[in-house]
């Protein structure tokens, strides 16, 4: 691996020795925030094949603790914590599905009983209008009410014939009345004339007959025949014997021999004619007054030329009657417009009967009929359409969510029977726990093989739990489990022999970032000898698979003991800082310089005699100068702390922190001053804002130079084992140059 123009956060296009390759181990120091992530982040983006990473996204991926009924149990391993989160993300699902469908249910079960009162509201108006009691809801409306829409407008169809909807009994019944009195009305002008007569009156009207000689013989004649109308007795009439009352005299006589008697009196061809001719005339008026009561029943055109045929019938009625030996010719087509009109009423009278037949039979089945209003009214009403459509609606929701319960309990039975083994796990787990001398053990949980319990090794039943293990040890186990994913094979000792690990084929970069976090001092030790053995591994393999390992820590005692007797041939250590521009860059750390474990307090102590010794007018004026006040209070406090059991380097220990340093008293507003910038600055500047706000880069400058003036007038060989010895004597003079005191 190299580090070529690296420009990750605060690095600026940064070259580590010229592009020269890292060693197989290289352990990289620097406090939080010197961009030791920015240097993990950029091998990790350059070297991605083969790089197994451990950090702290490592550790919540591939450890977490569980609630259960019986406590917390631990999920190990980044596969087993997904297929956790699945298994718990379907359980939610379907629980969330569940409740879903318990509401589709509701809602489809109000939505199917509002339909149902909406239809009963129709069943029960129709049927108090067609005055039955007979009819009912389709079956299971209420658990079905698309169903019994679907039978009811099915009822549309199911009429005796196509008439128009009656909406109620008496509509039907008026209907029925009012067709029946058309009919009566209906009758046809003349037509037995036409029928049976017509010939006879034609012929009739063509013969010549003379007049009798006096006028008197013509009335009696007819007196005679009105007598015998009188007293009903027809020439025609079959009765003899028959005794009847005279209604003029009194006396009874026998009919037969009055009927005879008369018949000879009147029985001439002129009598004949003239009485045919009354008689005629007579109906041709009443068949007259037929066709006005036909009124809009039958054309008003067809109508005024029966009545102009009427008036010409009776025109040629009279003319015979006052000259009975005037032959009058008359053509077929003389009675045409009568029988067009009778046509047309016949044809109507035909259409009428069919109706009135059919409405017959439409009383007959009320029911039906109620049953067909109902159906058209069910299926035509917009409310019940839109309560169906949102029904199905609602029917297709609940579908889905069926589906999805199906496909997610599916998906969650596949999770539960695609549980791994983790036997082998467990045993390589332990193994190494105990090989590090750590108390505790893990065991599978009761109620799943897929988590671990926490016992204790003293006591194989004993549980702890795994609220009792500390982030340190938790961290150890994450660790572990990745020391673990490294190798593809491992193979118990026999007898003498060392059990042997081999790497996965594909492991070619390792990286460690920040490995011990927030560790105690004892579980310190173990991640240590874990690493270490590690690294060994590491190398006893390089010649064969050329693997690298970068190791990044913020902890000065754990860069000493990482990779402790490693020969300089296959590791360097290197820092990483960030200059007065606040730009980070790395620097190789001597061998000579890693016996002393001061190397945090050396890096501040130095990068604050480079901002001392800026010239004034190269100050960073537009750079993070403010942290050099942070600084000096960490190289102060530090100083004093170890040496004069000083623990806050403010203005309350100010008589103290003279007379320690062995600062005069013309001196006191220098220190004063100094401790107020430094202070100012490193507590933060939230409350302190309208102060620091004014402090310039040239202030912070006067005091750091006025702290180091400060050590080196009391502590003349510290501050020089702080300086670099090739600039130690420039740094002296300059120093001295400053003016202080």
């Amino acid at each position: 691996m190299k580090i070529v123009n690296i420009s990750e956060k605060s690095f600026n296009k940064f070259t580590l020795g010229e592009g020269n390759d890292l060693k197989p181990i290289s352990v990289f120091f620097g406090r939080n925030g010197s961009g030791k992530s920015a240097v993990s982040t950029y091998l990790q983006k350059n070297y991605e094949e083969g790089m197994y990473v451990f950090d702290t996204n490592f550790v919540e991926r591939n450890v977490r603790s569980r609630a259960t009924i019986d406590g917390t149990n631990l999920i190990i391993g980044a596969e087993n914590i997904d297929r956790t989160d699945a298994i718990q993300q379907a359980k939610t699902i379907i629980s969330n599905i569940t409740k879903e469908l318990n509401d589709d249910n509701d809602r489809i079960d109000n939505k199917r009983k509002s339909i149902n009162t909406l239809m009963m509201a129709i069943i029960n108006d129709r049927k108090a209008k067609f005055g039955t009691t007979r009819i009912h809801q389709k079956a299971n409306a209420n658990r079905n009410p698309e169903n019994a829409f679907k039978l009811w407008k099915s009822e549309m169809s199911h009429s005796v014939d196509s008439f128009h909807e009656y909406k109620s009994a008496s509509e039907l019944n008026a209907d029925l009345v009012l067709t029946r009195s058309k009919l009566d009305v209906l009758k046809e002008v003349l037509q037995d004339f036409l029928i049976y007569k017509k010939e006879g009156f034609i012929s009739a009207m063509k013969d010549i007959v003379l007049k009798p000689g006096t006028s008197v013989e013509a009335v009696i004649a007819g007196w005679l025949e009105q007598g015998l109308q009188l007293h009903n007795i027809d020439v025609d009439d079959d009765r003899s014997e028959d005794i009847a009352k005279c209604l003029f005299c009194g006396n009874d006589f026998v009919i037969s021999d009055v009927k005879n008697s008369i018949h000879e009196r009147i029985s001439s061809e002129y009598v004949s004619l003239t009485k045919a001719i009354e008689r005629l005339k007579t109906q041709v008026v009443n068949e007259r007054e037929q066709i006005v009561k036909l009124g809009d029943l039958i054309s008003g055109e067809l109508q005024q030329k029966a009545e102009n045929n009427v008036d010409d019938i009776l025109d040629v009625l009279n003319t015979k009657l006052n000259h009975t030996d005037t032959a009058i010719e008359i053509d077929e087509k003389y009675f045409l417009r009568i029988e067009d009109l009778n046509a047309a009423i016949s044809d109507r009278k035909k259409g009428l009967k069919k109706k009135e037949k059919r409405l017959i039979l439409e009383q007959s089945k009320i029911e039906d009929i109620a049953k067909q209003s109902i159906g058209q009214a069910i299926a035509m009403d917009p409310n019940i359409n839109n309560e169906i459509e949102e029904l199905k609606r609602l029917e297709k929701c609940k579908y889905n969510d069926e589906r999805s319960n199906e496909l997610t309990n599916a998906y969650l039975v596949s999770l539960n029977n695609s549980s791994s083994s983790l036997e082998g796990f467990k045993e390589l787990m332990n193994q190494m726990l105990e090989s590090l001398g750590m108390s505790f053990r893990l065991q599978f949980s009761i109620d799943n093989s897929d988590s671990f319990d926490v016992v204790l090794t003293e006591s194989v039943e004993q549980s702890i739990g795994v609220k009792d293990l500390s982030e340190g040890e938790l961290r150890l186990i994450a660790f572990v489990k990745f020391y673990l994913s490294l190798f593809s094979n491992y193979k118990k000792a026999k007898g003498q022999r060392a059990p042997s690990w081999e790497f996965s084929a594909d492991v070619r970069k390792i990286i460690l970032d920040d490995p011990i976090t927030s560790i105690d001092s004892n579980n310190r030790y173990f991640m240590t000898t874990l690493i270490n053995k590690l690294l060994s591994q590491v190398l006893h393999v390089y010649n064969r698979q050329k693997m690298e390992v970068a190791i990044f820590t913020h902890s000065i005692y754990d860069f000493h003991n990482f990779a402790f007797r490693i020969g300089k041939q296959q590791l360097d250590h290197y820092q990483i800082t960030k200059n007065s521009l606040s730009e980070s860059v790395i620097e190789p750390v001597p061998e000579e310089q890693m016996s002393n474990y001061s190397d945090d307090y050396r890096t501040t102590f130095c990068e604050i005699i480079d901002f001392c010794t800026i010239n004034r007018r190269g100050l960073p004026e537009t750079h993070h100068y403010l942290r050099y006040g942070n600084q000096c209070r960490f190289i102060l406090e530090t100083h004093a702390r170890s040496n004069y059991n000083i623990s806050n380097v403010t203005n309350n220990s100010l008589k103290k922190i003279m007379e320690c340093y062995s600062v005069q008293s013309e001196n006191e507003e220098t220190i004063v001053r100094m401790l107020d910038v430094i202070n100012a600055l490193s507590h933060g500047i939230s409350y302190t804002w309208d102060f620091v706000s004014g402090i310039s880069a040239a202030e912070i400058q006067n005091a750091a130079r006025v702290m180091v003036w400060m050590l080196y007038k009391k502590d003349k060989m510290h501050v020089k084992a702080m300086v670099p010895e090739e600039k130690w004597h420039e740094f002296e003079q300059k120093i001295k140059n400053w003016g202080i005191g």
